[in-house]
């Protein structure tokens, strides 16, 4: 589904979506509106390139084992499903805060949950809108795209960790 199509149909979004700073139609106003935008349409060549330039760069100093962790948490959401487990979802944010909280001199973590945040709340946001219209197999879609999101910055990690 285009993007523009997602902001015609759901116009009104906004007025779900409390002052966080964040502009649900226009892919999240946060650092990297990329990553959202990869949640809302799905992965493109160009969105490849600018998420492997970020993991080679702002997120070369996040430990293997903190990623996978983290990553680890969004597998078993997968399996038992996203879309059937919107809570879970929103608690990758407190999971991922606690790495941060742990490691408080990492800057590339800190920077990783600020945009992983940001996406976390937009695909909540869009999966909720679709379960409510009853669009289950367009709730799935943003639920898988969120998915490869987090597999490609896992492979581009161990990737340039290597390098």
């Amino acid at each position: 589904m285009a993007y523009q199509n997602y902001n015609d149909r759901n116009a009104g979004l906004n007025q779900n979506k409390t002052n966080s700073g964040s502009n649900p139609t226009n892919g999240g106003a946060g650092k990297n509106p990329i990553f959202t935008k990869c949640v809302e349409e799905g992965m493109t060549k160009d969105s490849c390139e600018i998420i492997k330039e970020k993991v080679e760069g702002s997120y070369s100093k996040i430990n293997t084992s903190q990623l996978r962790k983290f990553f680890s948490a969004v597998k078993l959401l997968q399996q038992r499903g996203v879309t059937d487990n919107l809570s879970e979802l929103i608690m990758l944010k407190p999971k991922l805060a606690y790495a941060v909280g742990r490691d408080k001199n990492n800057t590339d973590l800190r920077a990783f949950y600020d945009d992983m945040s940001n996406v976390i709340d937009r695909t909540y946001e869009i999966i909720t809108v679709y379960k409510d219209k009853k669009e289950e197999k367009e709730a799935q879609k943003v639920a898988n795209n969120f998915i490869d999101l987090f597999e490609m910055i896992i492979a581009y990690h161990k990737f340039y960790a290597k390098l």
